[in-house]
């Protein structure tokens, strides 16, 4: 097998006055089967060939380094074991582990996680160990995007749970917990930063947390910020610049600014901190951000719609609004932008998008299970989840290019009534 092949250099040193404390990094590459795998570290990237069994950076570095997973493999997640040190003498043992995808589904009614290999063709099977069981109601789960770690938070109990996956399997195990400031549903991870946030819906706020190496959360030096009434969701830009929180019973959104340590601000003007929807409908229950960080996606379950908001220096500007199903409680963007779908629970039903154009427009609706309320899209795009609480499902569909959808089939949830899905 060949070394992975250079894209671009940069961040190391190699001048005279630093060569003696300069060295190079390499390592193992395990289970690569599929092109696309970036790594980075200091501003040098390389790319992994399909296949390959090392990697080795060409450019020397000097201080401490922290190697990062810039751009998933087609098709599979990677992770990279032992990644980050002090730096002085040549690294040579570092591993890169890349497996299939894997699927997490949370229930509350069961209280249990569910965890489910993915097939090459999207299709699920359970894991030798299928369910870990919980101690309370889980409502919010997210995975880091190397898959390492995953998160969850519950509806009737102010904690958060770390999870640690296994590199090989995916499976789950647990790593400890972390107290909230009190129940709630939102969850979402700084895109750039080991920086966790959480809503508080009972609160009226959002917490915020640093990772330890365990992923373990470590409340900030400001623990939290205020939100207004029942904060139910959040999301965090793809430039990590801007988290915003869908306050359910305010009918508003907020906005915060983010720092260079992850660390919350209540945004100064021009940029306005709080947007009200109360003109265009009430029960705000999801967002969503394009790749593109420009438009901002609000469900609204109480109004049926979904409105769409550019993203600016000045906040958010209102653009249009367009119509769901029943009581849409789940929103999802594909990772290309190009496509987002809506779980309608009211009348069992999704509802299509197409992004194109700047502007959200309706592919129609598409019948679907019982009570669905999550969604998940798979990485690589091609493929939608369902989680069904009226019939304890997961349900596939295959995406095509123009947004539509085709059923693929459907497997156990795993549980009692699903409440969060997640593929990574």
């Amino acid at each position: 097998m060949g070394l992975a092949g250079l894209i671009g250099c940069g961040g190391g040193s190699t001048t005279s006055d630093t060569a003696a404390a300069s060295y190079r990094i390499s390592g193992s590459v395990v289970g690569l089967t599929t092109g696309g795998l970036v790594l980075s570290n200091a501003g040098s990237t390389i790319g992994v060939a399909a296949g390959a069994d090392r990697f080795a950076f060409d450019t020397s570095f000097t201080g401490s380094y922290r190697v990062t997973v810039l751009a998933q493999p087609d098709g599979q997640t990677c992770s990279v074991r032992s990644p980050g040190g002090s730096g002085g003498a040549d690294v040579t043992a570092m591993q890169v582990v890349c497996r299939g995808y894997a699927a997490y589904v949370a229930h509350e009614d069961s209280q249990t996680l569910a965890q489910f290999s993915v097939a090459e063709d999207g299709s699920l099977t359970a894991m030798a160990a299928p369910t870990l069981a919980l101690t309370y109601q889980p409502a919010g789960l997210v995975l880091r995007g190397d898959g390492a770690f995953a998160w969850l938070r519950y509806s009737n109990h102010r904690q958060v749970t770390a999870l640690a996956a296994d590199a090989v399997s995916g499976a789950l195990s647990l790593v400890g917990h972390a107290p909230s400031y009190s129940a709630g549903y939102g969850l979402v991870l700084h895109p750039e930063l080991d920086v966790l946030y959480s809503a508080d819906y009972g609160g009226a706020a959002l917490s915020q947390f640093s990772l330890d190496s365990r992923g373990l959360p470590v409340a900030l030096t400001v623990p939290r910020l205020a939100t207004e009434i029942n904060p139910k969701a959040v999301v965090v830009s793809p430039d990590g610049a801007w988290v915003f929180v869908a306050n359910a019973s305010s009918e508003s959104v907020s906005q915060y600014s983010v720092g260079s340590s992850g660390a919350l601000a209540i945004p100064t003007l021009p940029t306005v901190a709080s947007v009200s929807l109360a003109a265009y409908g009430s029960g705000p229950s999801a967002l969503a951000v394009d790749p593109t960080g420009s438009r901002l996606f609000v469900l609204l379950e109480g109004s049926h719609r979904l409105l769409q908001y550019g993203i600016g220096n000045s906040g958010l500007s209102y653009e249009r609004r367009v119509a769901t199903g029943s009581q849409p409680v789940a929103l999802v963007v594909t990772p290309d932008g190009a496509h987002a779908f809506v779980a309608n629970r009211g009348d069992n039903s999704l509802t299509m998008f197409t992004l194109a154009g700047g502007a959200v427009t309706s592919l129609g609706p598409l019948a679907t299970c019982s009570t669905p309320t999550a969604l998940a899209v798979s990485p690589d795009g091609r493929h939608l989840y369902v989680a069904c609480a009226g019939d304890d499902t997961v349900q596939r569909y295959a995406i095509a290019s123009d947004g539509l959808l085709t059923a693929a089939g459907s497997v156990a949830s795993g549980g009692q009534g699903p409440s969060a899905i997640a593929v990574r």
